[in-house]
């Protein structure tokens, strides 16, 4: 199983910095559960900030995160609140395919 986010940047925003999103499951090559939202991401400061909110539930996340290396990204979350450092929410480790 892997989750899969997928960003597409607003058109005319040169940083990329705020767009659509969507994250689904995948499973062998069909990708189900997918839902629909936008984000905003902070570039100001590292760890580099995001904000996402679900377009159908609602759900608001708040995410820091920073690149390993050019395959992968380290993601802290959690929801009602922006995360305080890399203790304060949940850790995943993305690679790029």
């Amino acid at each position: 199983m892997t989750v899969v986010w997928t960003f597409e940047p607003d058109e005319g925003v040169e940083d990329q910095s705020t767009g659509t999103f969507s994250q689904g499951i995948q499973m062998g090559t069909k990708i189900s559960n997918q839902e629909k939202g936008r984000y905003k991401i902070n570039f100001s400061k590292t760890p580099w900030e995001m904000t996402w909110v679900m377009n159908k539930s609602g759900l608001q996340r708040y995410s820091i995160f920073e690149f390993r290396d050019n395959f992968h990204m380290k993601v802290l979350t959690k929801d009602r609140k922006k995360p305080k450092n890399w203790r304060d929410g949940e850790i995943m480790l993305y690679e790029y395919r």
